[in-house]
């Protein structure tokens, strides 16, 4: 998690960062040998062939979203508490980037150049297609696929996933399952919907998109298991009000300060 910063900022190569927090101008600018706009809230990435493969990395903070098209036309919209490692040249052989957090990806085909997503022990290969990779717990990596199609690799297996299925990697193994709704996905319009879930997954959450820190008064209590939804665009204390319903009271918290204790 990307706890230390509190502002969404593109590192360029070279180190320069752009805080994008601040009002960027209304016309394209450029920085060196990249070009940045900003087109209906995405940021968008253009660099002239033989650029080089400079890195540049996309971090989002906690309670943050964001979206940048990159320079070969992908679209990559981050959520909270995540980051893009990319290289601003696409005009190599191979569209490589590196993820931590969760991202929603739709991808721009080019038959000749796969798009590659590495995430920890997971890595994701595709020629043109959307899905979601939750790579928050790295060691439980889960992608989703929504269309076309990504071949997974992870825990020494190698998989291509059909639209419907999701595939979880951990470092000694690799499943595969369907799934019936879109709750992988519902977090790009500020809902997430918790089934069966342990109050601790839903505490990282809510630390994620409400820039909290939380506690446990007692070890017992990150456990259990809570279907739950949580609207962004509502303050944390609806959710918990419901949390606390859901528990017959089991679960209490207080929240001072931006720090959120259950008890």
């Amino acid at each position: 998690m990307l706890a230390t910063n509190t502002q969404t900022h593109l590192t360029l190569p070279g180190g320069r960062v752009v805080n994008l927090n601040d009002a960027l101008p209304a016309q394209p600018f450029t920085i060196g040998s990249v070009t940045l706009n900003n087109d209906k809230e995405v940021l968008v990435l253009s660099a002239g062939k033989g650029t080089g493969a400079g890195k540049a990395s996309l971090e989002v903070p906690a309670g943050k979203q964001h979206s940048v098209k990159l320079p070969d036309g992908t679209v990559a919209r981050l959520n909270s508490a995540s980051s893009l490692k990319f290289s601003v040249d696409f005009n190599e052989g191979v569209r490589e980037v590196e993820l931590t957090g969760e991202a929603y990806f739709d991808v721009a085909r080019d038959e000749k150049r796969p798009f590659i997503v590495r995430s920890h022990a997971a890595q994701i290969k595709v020629l043109g297609t959307s899905f979601n990779v939750n790579s928050y717990n790295p060691k439980n990596i889960i992608t989703s696929l929504r269309s076309g199609s990504i071949m997974m690799q992870g825990a020494g297996k190698d998989t291509v996933l059909k639209p419907g299925e999701a595939a979880t990697v951990t470092a000694s193994s690799m499943t595969v399952s369907k799934y019936s709704d879109d709750k992988a996905f519902t977090w790009k319009d500020g809902i997430i919907d918790f089934d069966k879930a342990s109050l601790e997954e839903i505490g990282d959450a809510l630390a994620r998109w409400y820039d909290v820190k939380v506690a446990y008064a007692r070890p017992g209590l990150k456990g259990g298991s809570y279907k739950l939804r949580i609207d962004k665009s509502k303050p944390i204390q609806k959710s918990l009000d419901v949390l606390k319903r859901l528990s017959d009271g089991k679960v209490n918290y207080t929240l001072e300060k931006g720090q959120l204790t259950f008890k």
